[in-house]
């Protein structure tokens, strides 16, 4: 089989889905003031989802997410919508008025998994590892690292809810610091995933199967606007590194044949990919641009690895 053709094959089996879940996450300068009500400027100017599957055959009522970012904390800000509000603001206050109740962080075993969140992060999208905080809108939040649920955080998530006229709302902080101080650098991508329930679960953001904790079928939330992510993934990670590699064929030239008509293939990749307009001014742009270069990134990222590992032999 030529090289070309096994080209093709990775790029058919190796691309991601169109059916893939991703949220792109905004830088803010001016961090939300966590009082549950999403009136910040940053609220507005942030990409949202609201693509959920129904769960159970149940009815499907609006839900909306959004997500910014500064240097220490990831922000969560969320719409629950419903035609009866009342049935919802009654298992609130039923929650409330629960013995020994307390708001903020609590363990998994006071509290009440209604009216409530559960949100899924795996920093790197490691498809293996990932943290689970469920938030309440009685102000309950709880989580676990791998299902350990003593001492995850050693920076405490926090939020606060409010009941609106058509549901509840929210907004809830996970500190970088929480997940293993973690960096939110620009292009990095992280799997994620939120689930709603109400009286029982209804409905999912990324439909992963029975159950919930299965990384490796989570959503996609890339760090940065669309803009800010296209420049650092395209730009800076694929563009720049192949000049250098480009530069170095040019310096020490003898590259195995096999090793040298991938380069080609990628070089032409590359071309086609920079003459096709790519408009990053809304949603729709952003996910075209993202599945474009979801399907081209493994291609180069396996070229890269035989590139380096081929001259470290050399050494």
């Amino acid at each position: 089989m030529k090289i070309k053709d096994i080209l093709i094959i990775l790029f058919l089996v190796s691309g991601i889905s169109y059916g893939e879940k991703v949220v792109s996450v905004f830088y803010t300068g001016k961090p939300p003031v966590i009082d549950g009500y999403l009136n910040d400027r940053c609220w507005k100017d942030a990409d949202v989802i609201s693509d959920f599957t129904p769960l159970y055959s149940l009815p499907l009522e609006p839900t909306k997410v959004r997500m910014v970012y500064d240097k220490e904390n990831l922000y969560i800000g969320i719409e629950i919508l419903t035609k009866s509000p009342e049935i919802l603001h009654r298992k609130i206050e039923e929650i409330r008025s629960k013995k020994n109740f307390s708001e903020g962080l609590v363990h998994i075993r006071d509290f009440t998994n209604l009216c409530s969140v559960e949100i899924f992060i795996d920093p790197g999208a490691t498809m293996r590892n990932h943290y689970q905080i469920l938030f309440n809108a009685a102000g309950q939040i709880c989580g676990h690292y791998k299902y350990q649920w003593e001492d995850v955080f050693p920076v405490l998530p926090y939020g606060k809810a409010r009941m609106t006229d058509t549901g509840w709302s929210a907004e809830i902080v996970i500190p970088r610091l929480a997940l293993e101080n973690t960096t939110l650098d620009v292009g990095r991508e992280w799997g994620f995933n939120i689930v709603r329930n109400d009286l029982q679960p209804v409905s999912i953001w990324k439909d992963v199967g029975p159950v919930f904790n299965t990384p490796s079928q989570f959503g996609r939330m890339v760090i940065g606007d669309y803009k800010d992510w296209w420049y650092a993934v395209w730009e800076e990670g694929v563009v720049r590194r192949f000049k250098t590699i480009s530069e170095e064929l040019k310096q020490k030239g003898n590259i195995r044949p096999d090793i040298y008509n991938m380069y080609l293939e990628i070089k032409k990749r590359i071309g086609k990919e920079k003459r096709q307009r790519v408009d990053l001014s809304d949603r729709k742009g952003f996910l075209n641009a993202y599945r474009r270069y979801s399907s081209f990134y493994p291609l180069f990222h396996r070229f890269e690895a035989y590139y380096h590992t081929y001259r470290s032999m050399q050494q």
